[in-house]
């Protein structure tokens, strides 16, 4: 199987699939699938509970502004400590 390079969503899918047959383990899907075996727990754990719409990508990275709730002050002095 090949996936575009910006698809994460098509492999996911499978390593659920693939888990739900019951042919391989968790740890020879992540190897197969260059992913950490959390990884492989976690979709598979996503797909039980909210089926392909918990495989779909999500938006990635902080939940939250780096800066929120730190004072300016102490922003402004980490940005101009050269």
């Amino acid at each position: 199987m090949s996936w575009s390079a910006t698809d994460n969503d098509s492999p996911r899918m499978a390593i659920a699939q693939i888990s739900e047959l019951k042919i391989v383990i968790e740890e020879e899907l992540a190897r197969v699938f260059e992913v950490h075996v959390r990884s492989v727990r976690n979709y598979i754990q996503d797909f039980r509970g909210e089926g392909i719409q918990g495989l779909i990508s999500q938006k990635s990275g902080p939940k939250e502004s780096l800066t929120e709730g730190v004072p300016a002050g102490v922003v402004f002095k980490v940005l101009n400590a050269n």
